[in-house]
């Protein structure tokens, strides 16, 4: 077990993964925020807070910006999890592993969002609700390796 922590893989895997968490909080944050600011102006109402937050199109930039960063680190993060798989001969027991899964899906969706995004061919809401729903499904991912046994895991 002490192994593990040994391999540089390791490390460059624990680096680009939370660094692709880093990328995705952001992207969810402004996604949140664009969802609210837009409810406002539709509501004809605007509250107070309305006039401190950022305008839509500088929530739709820094969304983008982070989405697209989120998901290459994200990609490469799992990457480099292969790697340092292949180090510790544990390559075949990978895909047995429900955070392994999770993370193939989690990651599978946010590219779907962000080619979406970046074809552009959907803006706004629907972009932004389907950020929030894969940052929902990278929570599920992330606990997935605290809350199921490690029997199941393969450890």
């Amino acid at each position: 077990m002490a192994d593990l922590f040994y391999s540089n893989w390791f490390w460059v895997h624990i680096g680009l993964m939370y660094a692709g968490f880093a990328g995705f909080i952001t992207a969810v944050a402004s996604a949140a925020i664009y969802l609210f600011q837009s409810y406002q102006l539709k509501s004809k109402h605007p509250g107070a807070v309305f006039l401190k937050l950022p305008s839509l199109d500088v929530l739709d930039r820094i969304h983008f910006r982070a989405l697209s960063l989120g998901v290459v680190l994200f990609s490469l993060g799992i990457l480099s999890g292969f790697f340092w798989a292949r180090d510790l001969k544990g390559l075949n027991e990978i895909f047995k592993d429900p955070k392994v899964i999770l993370s193939f899906f989690t990651c599978f969706f946010y590219w779907l969002v962000f080619l979406v995004r970046l074809s552009a061919i959907r803006r706004g809401q629907k972009i932004a609700a389907g950020t929030v729903f894969a940052f929902l499904l990278l929570a599920v991912t992330f606990m997935s390796g605290h809350l199921a046994p490690a029997a199941i895991r393969g450890f």
